[in-house]
Formats: structure tokens, C-alpha cells, sequence
């Protein structure tokens, strides 16, 4: 039995009530990686995410040529979604509001979700269940935040505590999914991305001004963080990219 996830509903409902729906710019780390990483789809082929509101990465891969599907436990899956996409020139099959675990056991060419896996204090069986939706030869990309590595970790503890707290931090390491995807396929790609960055999500307001005048020297030092190069101490996402035995 997967575990809940570690964030309650109420959290999710709340912020994705008030987000305006749009296409990341273009310079996003998970937007770039995904144009790397992803082939274009050819006719037919079809792609699944899992935690899939607000539907920045469907969007992509949409524009990939994939037919896309997605779940969500949020409200907003059932009625904003869909139409957003359809906007965007994206050819959309099924999305569902509610639980990944209760999905049809349907097969997709590609299987994805995006900030997903480190919300679950089981984190490795949400990972394999990536699996149990793709197509043999398939791929399964699975991306989530750095937290963990050690200027995030210290940055986040510092300025960020309640958003490090939603977040499983055991989770934000590649060799779990690493070792789960070798018994299941070829891992195409395993590693940090992203160069530096640094957000914060106060959504209860508890930053003082002692903990904002520091989050404005950190940011500071923004012009600096595109030539910083990857590594697992400071960027700030992790992705690992299989493919599904045939």
C-alpha cells in the first residue's frame, strides 16, 4: 500500500485556487530538460503525467506531439484544465481528478510526473508505480526538487522552513530511483539540473523581516546563477529518465 502524501489537500486547493494558468518561460529548467531528454512523438503516441495540475509540463509535451493525460487530486483538473490545453494546440485525451493509485491500468509511450515522488514518505513505490502506466520500450522521466543537497538544504532550513517541511527530504536523492529503475529498464539519464536557484513558498506567512531582508541578499547574487554549474550540493532539481523494459 503507497503511502499519503505528507501535504494535506486543503494546502494544494488553496494555491491552485488563485494560479493563473500559462506556459513556463522559455529559460525554465524543467521546460529545457524536457525538449532534451523527450523524443518527438510520433503519430499516435501518447504521454501521462501523475500530479499533473497545473499542467506547465503537459503543455510541453503537447507541443512534442504526444496525446496527453494526466490525474490530480485538486478540483481544478475537472474544469480548467482541459480547455486551457485545447487553447494551446494540444491534442488531449483523459484527465482525471483523483488518486494515481485508482487509475485505469492503461499504457502510455511516455510516463512522467514533476515534483511528485518527494511528497510521499514512500517515494520509491510511487516511483515504481511510474512503471505499472508505461508501455514496454516506453520512458518514464521523473523530476523533483534538491532540497537535500547541502546549500539547498541550508538555504531552504533558513528561509524556507514550512515549504522543506511538505517535502520528504530522503526523497530528493537520485540512488533510490536509481536502484528501483535498474530492476525495471535502462536508465537514459540520472542527475542534478537546473545550474543555482533558490524560492521560497511562505504560504502561512511566518517569515519575519530579519528572515526577508536575508532572502533579498540572496537574491542578490541572482546574476551569477547562470554560469554556475550543475551539481548535487546546489541545483536545484534532480531527474532520472528510463526505459521500460521490452
Amino acid at each position: 500500500m503507497v503511502a499519503q502524501m505528507v501535504v494535506e489537500q486543503a494546502y494544494w486547493d488553496e494555491g491552485y485556487s488563485r494560479y493563473a494558468l500559462a506556459r513556463v518561460p522559455e529559460a525554465d529548467a524543467t521546460r529545457r530538460l524536457v525538449h532534451r531528454l523527450v523524443p518527438r512523438a510520433s503519430d499516435g503516441q501518447t504521454a501521462l503525467e501523475l500530479g499533473c495540475f497545473p499542467g506547465r509540463y503537459l503543455v510541453e509535451l503537447g507541443h512534442l506531439g504526444y496525446r496527453v493525460s494526466g490525474c490530480d487530486t485538486t478540483p481544478r483538473v475537472d474544469t480548467d484544465l482541459a480547455p486551457w490545453l485545447r487553447a494551446q494546440s494540444v491534442a488531449v485525451g483523459a484527465l482525471r481528478r483523483g488518486d494515481f493509485r485508482a487509475l485505469p491500468r492503461e499504457r502510455y509511450d511516455l510516463v512522467t510526473s514533476f515534483g511528485f515522488v518527494e511528497h510521499f514518505p514512500d517515494y520509491a513505490d510511487v516511483f515504481r508505480c511510474h512503471f505499472d502506466f508505461v508501455r514496454p520500450g516506453g520512458l518514464v522521466l521523473v523530476t523533483f526538487p534538491n532540497f537535500r543537497g547541502a546549500v539547498q538544504r541550508f538555504l531552504h532550513h533558513l528561509l524556507d522552513r514550512d515549504n522543506l517541511d511538505r517535502h520528504v527530504q530522503p526523497a530528493m536523492r537520485l540512488e533510490p530511483y536509481r536502484r528501483v529503475a535498474e530492476r525495471l529498464g535502462t536508465v537514459l539519464f540520472a542527475g542534478y539540473y537546473g545550474r543555482f536557484d533558490f524560492w521560497t513558498d511562505d504560504q502561512r506567512g511566518r517569515n519575519g523581516a530579519v528572515r526577508r531582508q536575508l532572502l533579498r541578499i540572496v537574491h542578490l547574487t541572482r546574476g551569477v546563477w547562470p554560469f554556475v554549474p550543475d551539481a548535487s550540493a546546489w541545483s536545484p532539481y534532480a531527474a532520472i529518465l528510463v526505459r521500460a523494459r521490452g
